[in-house]
């Protein structure tokens, strides 16, 4: 990736799903880092619906609004 393109100052990854960085572009976003750019995330939905199950689905939320509210103040979420 060194020389492939221009490493951008700035970068948002903007998302609908909490994971869908981790599976679309993770890779480019570390390197971009690495290289001194300012990424921010933009995710585009609470996270609320990760399973059909009635009984499983309120855990889940519950487990990940609290990941999400434990994050550093400048990464966290509205």
């Amino acid at each position: 990736m060194a020389d492939a393109f221009p490493i951008p100052k700035r970068a948002m990854a903007i998302v609908a799903h909490p994971d869908d960085v981790d599976f679309g572009c993770s890779g480019t976003l570390a390197g971009f880092i690495e290289r001194g750019t300012q990424v921010t995330y933009c995710l585009l939905t609470s996270g609320d619906k990760g399973t059909h199950a009635p009984k499983v689905a309120p855990e889940v939320d519950r487990q990940r609004r609290a990941r999400r509210n434990s994050a550093p103040p400048a990464r966290r979420s509205a």
